[in-house]
């Protein structure tokens, strides 16, 4: 399995779940939307005294977060990966001493994913929220892979506040909804300027609509992954559908 992930990212409404579901039908994947392990990690290891607590992950406590929202799949089990197998992951990993904490993340993320299926040649996840972490991100994994997804938006915002009124993140006003849409495309924005090391690609969500095909082509391009193109014809009905549902 590769060492670096694919991941996708953007504001609420825009795609991303569309296109990580897609993701996770490709050929050799193991792919999750809304893993959040990267999260999950960087808040339970911090930075200070990590030494020790490496040797305390908390895995219990990230399982019943991620069972908190269903980690979306094609492939069942890794939420259980995560709490049965993590424990032993680190136990052969040995942390000992002061070790690198961003390289000790890494290496469990990927063992993890790869634990969960082993014969996958891809691994990545969809969330939205690493777009207000995308520096800490890329500190993780600089070869990463990153996905952007765009949309209109006072279209994304008013999608966002249809789905989400009930969420105390959702911006009640339709003004601020549009203005949180546009604060996370410039988070994504000073992203890309700032880091030109980094490989990333912006999908359009009206584009992925109108052209599947020459949008999906483009991607297994940039990502070396195959099995989006033929999915094709799924975009713009109920796989969209349902991935909106799921957002």
């Amino acid at each position: 399995m590769r060492s670096a992930p694919i991941l996708v990212i953007g504001p609420q409404r825009t795609g991303s779940t569309l296109v990580g579901r897609l993701f996770a039908d490709a050929d050799g994947s193991a792919f999750t939307v809304n893993g959040k392990l990267i999260l999950y990690l960087l808040a339970f290891l911090p930075a200070r005294n990590f030494a020790d607590w490496s040797r305390h992950v908390r895995l219990d406590e990230i399982g019943w977060l991620l069972r908190r929202k269903p980690v979306l799949s094609p492939h069942a089990g890794f939420v259980d990966t995560v709490v049965r197998e993590g424990a032993a992951i680190v136990a052969a990993m040995q942390p000992s001493g002061p070790t690198d904490r961003n390289a000790f993340i890494a290496e469990l993320l990927r063992r993890i994913y790869c634990a969960w299926r082993p014969e996958a040649v891809f691994w990545g996840d969809k969330y939205n929220e690493y777009t207000l972490m995308l520096d800490d991100v890329a500190d993780l994994f600089p070869d990463a892979r990153f996905v952007f997804t765009r949309r209109l938006s006072k279209d994304a915002a008013r999608s966002a506040s249809a789905a989400f009124a009930d969420r105390g993140w959702q911006p009640q006003a339709l003004d601020d909804a549009v203005a949180k849409v546009e604060d996370w495309d410039g988070h994504i924005d000073a992203f890309r300027r700032a880091r030109p090391d980094c490989a990333t690609t912006i999908v359009q969500y009206g584009d992925l609509l109108d052209r599947p095909v020459a949008v999906l082509r483009a991607l297994e391009d940039f990502t070396g992954v195959t099995g989006l193109v033929r999915q094709a014809d799924r975009v713009g009905n109920r796989l969209r559908d349902a991935a909106m549902t799921a957002s």
